[in-house]
């Protein structure tokens, strides 16, 4: 977000829509992607990978030698797509909030928050509507 730019919001747009989009973290030599999607009625004129080019743009021109294309499996379509662009597996850590919760505590089903899910989705599911709404829209299309 301006005027740091440490976080970035990169669009493909065509004929004046939002086609895709993604959210990367720009930080010491990593760039990072946080969310995206895409319109998948419009995934014949690759949107995805507009973004992702203008992504190894920034990491060129700004020295990021790496840039994290996010977590997925390790097979399937997605794991293709991030080999295109040279991506290979690599391990991920996890941090928890509060310090030594277990991502297993609590299911999330009844409406309360699993202790080890991130901050984000614990402030959606627990104190504010608006979140909550927007985090249940978003959950349903991120990759398996």
């Amino acid at each position: 977000m301006a005027p740091s730019g440490v976080f970035r919001l990169l669009v493909a747009e065509y004929d004046g829509r939002i086609l895709a989009g993604g959210i990367f973290h720009f930080l010491v030599e990593i760039a990072d992607l946080v969310y995206n999607g895409s319109d998948e009625s419009y995934l014949d004129l690759r949107p995805n990978q507009a973004v992702y080019w203008k992504a190894v743009q920034l990491c060129i021109g700004g020295g990021y030698p790496y840039l994290d294309f996010a977590l997925g499996k390790v097979v399937g379509s997605l794991a293709e797509f991030k080999a295109g662009w040279t991506a290979e597996p690599a391990p991920r850590f996890r941090y928890t909030y509060p310090a030594g919760a277990s991502a297993s505590q609590g299911d999330g089903e009844d409406g309360g928050a699993p202790a080890g899910m991130g901050l984000f989705e614990r402030l959606a599911t627990e104190q504010h509507p608006l979140l909550t709404r927007s985090w249940k829209a978003l959950r349903w299309r991120s990759p398996a």
